[in-house]
């Protein structure tokens, strides 16, 4: 099966820690993979290597889906996490899930789909 990624960028609003971003967002993850369509996740923290500093957003995950993206977002989009408002009203129906913590609603996203080109190539230590 040919798989896709799906890409969300993000960075904390001023005077929240990456500590307490992080750890929200670590949680949050298991929420994303709990919908049909995605396989796995991982975050990273940019740091500039060529180009200029001063990225607008300095996190970044990277979803595996199984199959097109555009699929798993739709799938995202029914469970109520395709937007920042759908995901609020969710959250607001459900007390039992993780909370939104108070600064959710000044988080910088913004998120695309990544379509395969060509096979997955390795180098020869892989």
């Amino acid at each position: 099966m040919i798989r896709g990624i799906h890409i969300v960028v993000a960075q904390p609003p001023p005077g929240v820690s990456d500590a307490e971003f992080n750890r929200w967002y670590d949680a949050h993850l298991d929420e994303i993979l709990s919908v049909k369509g995605f396989r796995s996740a991982r975050r990273f923290q940019l740091e500039p290597v060529v180009g200029e500093a001063g990225l607008p957003h300095r996190f970044i995950c990277v979803y595996e889906t199984d199959g097109d993206p555009r699929e798993a977002v739709a799938e995202l989009e029914r469970a109520g996490m395709g937007s920042r408002d759908s995901y609020a009203d969710l959250k607001d129906s459900d007390a039992g899930a993780l909370p939104l913590p108070e600064w959710w609603d000044q988080v910088q996203f913004a998120s695309w789909n990544g379509q395969p080109l060509g096979e997955e190539r390795h180098g020869p230590r892989a």
